[in-house]
Order: C-alpha cells, then structure tokens, then sequence
C-alpha cells in the first residue's frame, strides 16, 4: 500500500516529511502481542487514558490503526507498523507517522495536481540485485529491454508482475518527494531535508 508520511521520522537515515513511500506489514512480534494483549483488555494495569478521547481512539474498531497511549503520551502501535525502503534502508513507521492512501488520492497528487516527482531507488522492499544475480531471471530482465520495456517496467516482468495491466499505474519502483514550492507551505525546513 502507499502512505504518506505525516512526520518527520527520528532515524538517522530520515525521509522528508510529506514524502509518499510503498509500505508492507512490520510488525514486532514480542511487542505487538503485548500490545494487543492490552488492546483486548487481557492485560492489566499498563494503560493510562488522559481523557475520553484517549480511550476512544484506542477502542476504535481496527487496534492496527489505534492510537496507544501510556503514562508518558503516545506508544509506538507496533501492530499497525509498517516497513519502508530509504536510501538503503528498512526504516519502521507507526500509524501515527504516515497516512494510507486510497488509488484515487494518488493519481490526484502524483497525475492530476503533479505536486509529487519520483525518486528512482531500488525497487522497494525488494532486494533486486540479488534477484539479478540469478541468470534465469537476468535473461528474462535482458529480454524485456530487448521488447521495448523500460529499466523499471524489465523490472517488474522480472519479478512475474503483468506491466500491461491498467492497474500497475504506480509500481513500486522509489518513492514520491513533495515537489518543494508545497513543501514549504507544510513542512519547515528541517522536516523537509532528506
């Protein structure tokens, strides 16, 4: 799924606030058991609330996307954490650090308002060197160039994925940076340094 970073995150290696990334389930399992222990309300005595509203955002429907507060503020949710590839890097987010976006919310900021540009990085989350390395499937990469495919669309068929299908409109194949002219406008200029 594709979400947007709605903060900067604090990792050495960090994406600029409002960047848009690929992300999959990460999940740690030790925690997110914990978590979801107390999130069920089989676990005693961890949880603080602060107000109503504290406990209906936990309560909600869906505990992935709750927001968990403890003594000290928010808890990282781990069972709604997700995994992003940066420069190199695995880098976990929480649900309070990104938003998902729907097809529709993408082709609105990436096509239609082309307020994003991509950032060509190796293909996220997938370790395609090695995959290259296979002589089987760097034949079949050679020959998807030989066919007229571009570097990323031989990419995609090497990885068995159909690129004539209307709905690989946004592989992914990098990640979006917010064009900075609107970035200025939501982020300061710490939030917007890579």
């Amino acid at each position: 799924m594709w979400v947007m970073l709605t903060a900067k995150i604090p990792t050495e290696v960090s994406p600029p606030k409002m960047s848009i990334f690929w992300a999959i389930p990460w999940p740690d399992s030790k925690i997110s058991k914990e978590q979801e222990l107390e999130f069920s309300g089989k676990k005693e005595g961890k949880i603080v609330y602060d107000s109503e509203i504290a406990k209906k955002d936990f309560y909600g429907e869906d505990p992935k996307k709750a927001t968990i507060y403890d003594f000290w503020g928010k808890e990282p949710n781990f069972m709604g954490a997700m995994r992003i590839h940066y420069k190199n890097n695995d880098l976990r987010i929480f649900p309070h650090e990104f938003s998902e976006l729907s097809l529709e919310r993408m082709k609105y900021y990436v096509s239609e308002e082309q307020c994003y540009t991509l950032v060509d990085e190796e293909i996220a989350l997938i370790p395609v060197a090695k995959i290259k390395q296979d002589p089987d499937q760097k034949q079949i990469y050679d020959s998807a160039l030989l066919d007229g495919c571009n570097t990323n669309q031989a990419t995609l068929v090497m990885l068995g994925i159909d690129v004539s299908e209307d709905e690989i409109e946004f592989p992914p194949l990098g990640w979006y940076r917010l064009d900075h002219q609107y970035a200025e406008v939501f982020c300061d200029e710490r939030e917007m340094t890579e």
